[in-house]
């Protein structure tokens, strides 16, 4: 069995899909297995794959019905102890990513969350760290990066991604394995994915938060959210929320730069 399973998602994805490709198998580290599930595309990207067909462990190409059939998909097909997604658009930040991994996932954490950046057009426009420790509180307002984090497996198998959704699903997993199993949690301050900001999650943020409140209605009853949200207002200043924000991004950001300054010329 593979230490890792790394997973791509696409669909229709021929001008994304081959960097995705590259900067998996390039990866210098040998305890890794690769899988592709694609969603019967008709434009080209299924000729990409069979490209790669010998660096690529399994892959399918058939009709799904969004992308966390898709997941759960290819979490069947994995072997691997932790799976990461890195789907069509994204990529590891460098060939090293897996190895600078490696000596964490002896630890035998369930789920392991590492930075990010996001970009638009190759414009960097965000860098962030994973927090220290998961609460509900930051859940409420935020979510872990899905490219940066490995998850067990069999977490992944006991409580598959709830396919009615089609943007949060990942977020409500967070929800459901971290706060309510109460499943183990490690940060790790390790660069691992460019996060690609065309996707949905950026550009139909309104649909996103329609079903982030669908979730909550499912999993929280209405009066404890409400009581949070009051709770909230009245003891944080919205004015001082955003404004600390701002400096976390700014330090944060900047932060990135320095380390990075050469390989992206920020």
């Amino acid at each position: 069995m593979k230490t890792i399973s790394v997973i791509t998602i696409s669909f229709n994805a021929l001008a994304h899909i081959e960097k995705t490709i590259q900067s998996v198998i390039t990866q210098k580290y040998n305890k890794f297995e690769y899988i592709v599930v694609d969603g019967k595309s008709n434009d080209g990207t299924v000729s990409i794959i069979r490209k790669y067909d010998n660096s690529i462990d399994k892959w399918i190409s058939e009709p799904d019905t969004g992308i966390y059939n898709a997941m759960n998909k290819a979490v069947k097909l994995a072997t691997g102890k932790y799976c990461i997604f890195m789907n069509a658009g994204d990529t590891f930040l460098h060939d090293k990513v897996l190895y600078e991994v490696d000596k964490y996932l002896e630890t035998d954490i369930d789920i392991i969350s590492g930075n990010n950046i996001i970009t638009s057009n190759n414009k960097l426009i965000a860098y962030s760290k994973p927090p220290k420790v998961i609460t509900f509180n930051y859940l409420f307002n935020s979510s872990l990066c899905h490219q940066s984090t490995f998850i067990k497996r069999q977490l992944l198998i006991d409580i598959p991604y709830d396919e009615t959704l089609r943007m949060v699903s990942d977020w409500k997993f967070w929800i459901q394995t971290l706060i309510f199993k109460n499943s183990s949690y490690l940060s790790i301050d390790v660069d691992i994915c460019n996060f690609d900001g065309r996707g949905i999650t950026y550009t139909q943020s309104e649909k996103g938060n329609i079903e982030r409140n669908m979730v909550f209605k499912e999993l929280i009853p209405q009066r404890i959210i409400d009581d949070y949200i009051s709770y909230s207002h009245q003891y944080k200043k919205k004015f001082m929320t955003r404004l600390k924000r701002k400096i976390f991004f700014f330090l944060s950001y900047y932060s990135f730069k320095l380390k990075h300054k050469k390989e992206y010329n920020v």
